[in-house]
């Protein structure tokens, strides 16, 4: 499923999260046109989820300056979790 059918936004300032949450939940194939996915936690991934981006160049997941959690840097905290 294409993310932005979702209502997915890759603008670098629209917080994804909670949809690309829902898209995880309930679909195996995420697709992702160009673009900057804003996140503000972590994604947990099922078994059976695949993320397709368009090009590792112009679609990306990205995290807002100082985004809870994710900052400091010395504290580390994944983007992405898988199993």
């Amino acid at each position: 499923v294409n993310v932005t059918e979702l209502g997915a936004v890759g603008d670098g300032r629209f917080d994804n999260t909670a949809i690309l949450r829902r898209a995880i939940a309930n679909h195996d194939i995420l697709y992702f046109p160009g673009g900057h996915y804003r996140i503000r936690d972590t994604l947990r991934l099922k078994p059976s989820t695949c993320l397709v981006g368009m090009s590792p160049i112009t679609t990306r997941l990205v995290l807002a300056d100082r985004t809870p959690g994710f900052h400091p840097a010395a504290e580390p905290k994944a983007m992405l979790s898988t199993s």
